[in-house]
């Protein structure tokens, strides 16, 4: 009876080691595979159904921006007292996480309702301590395209930019690293891929359409803005197949380019994880390993008792 327990202490002991020695490898990627289950996209959120992310109809002007995250950074400029310049992680990790389910209309008649996950504009500006005199919020994006809206509005709304949608990181195609989620007006002045954010007093300032003539108010309850097409003294050309925008682009009414059809990415791709495509995650080779060493090593314990 001693025997056959010491026996069984010893297989014991080998599974430990083993199932040990592999976990370390398995724990080492735990971390992202925690992450990955964390951004399941919800539907619903406190009893309101929600709209999915897959809702969204493509009609960026140069398509889905690929942002080069190691060289990224937000800039807030303009009428501050202190210019701030903020790194992915920086914006994320210094300011406080607001949740909020608005509904984004989009001038060609459809909407989407999503829970969006972001900073408030006005903790940035608190910490860039806004001048008295700026009115106006100009917003750039890694494409080229720029809108604005009154500071009052943006304060008086506690407006967010956001970097989450229905729990999960922004994809490429919606703007990641952030958008900015402009409530009660309509698509287009939800700017996607936001690089640089300008406090200015220039109330005339007109960003992508609405120097092609939509309504700077943008306001939904105004009605579907009526665009205008003849643009005589606004040169219009093709990019570049393969659009190389600078970081914080500013785009004059002389060399603003035409939507073209969505181009295949070009630079980095999604900042989410993606596993299953091809290959099994190293996490699960490695768990599957120490199962199958633990196995072997009990067979080779039987195999010696006999």
């Amino acid at each position: 009876m001693g025997f056959r327990l010491k026996g069984l202490l010893t297989v014991f002991l080998v599974v430990v080691l083993f199932g040990a020695f592999f976990s370390l490898i398995f724990l080492s990627g735990f971390g992202e595979v925690v992450g990955l289950v964390e951004e399941v996209e919800i539907r619903e959120y406190e009893g309101e159904d929600l709209s999915s992310i897959n809702d969204f109809r493509e009609n960026s002007i140069l398509g889905p921006q690929y942002v080069d995250m190691q060289n990224y950074s937000l800039v807030v400029e303009g009428l501050v007292e202190n210019e701030l310049e903020l790194s992915y992680d920086e914006v994320l990790d210094g300011f406080e996480s607001v949740q909020k389910v608005v509904t984004l209309h989009c001038i060609e008649g459809w909407s989407v309702t999503l829970l969006w996950e972001g900073v408030r504009l006005e903790d940035l500006f608190d910490l860039a301590n806004v001048n008295s005199e700026a009115s106006v919020v100009i917003f750039h994006a890694y494409d080229g395209y720029s809108t604005s809206l009154p500071l009052e509005y943006i304060l008086d709304n506690r407006i967010i930019m956001a970097y989450k949608m229905n729990n999960v990181t922004l994809p490429p195609e919606r703007g990641f690293p952030f958008e900015l989620v402009a409530e009660s007006k309509y698509g287009y002045k939800w700017i996607r891929w936001i690089t640089k954010i300008e406090l200015s007093i220039d109330e005339e300032f007109r960003g992508y359409w609405e120097l092609r003539g939509y309504s700077n108010d943008a306001e939904i309850s105004a009605g579907k803005p009526a665009p205008t097409t003849d643009f005589a003294n606004l040169p219009r050309f093709t990019p570049s197949p393969t659009p190389t925008p600078s970081l914080s682009p500013s785009v004059e009414p002389t060399n603003i380019p035409t939507p073209t059809p969505t181009q295949e990415p070009t630079s980095t791709p999604s900042p989410i994880p993606v596993s299953g495509e091809g290959s099994l995650p190293l996490e699960y080779v490695a768990l599957g390993i120490g199962v199958v060493s633990s196995v072997l090593a009990l067979l080779v314990f039987v195999m010696r008792r006999k």
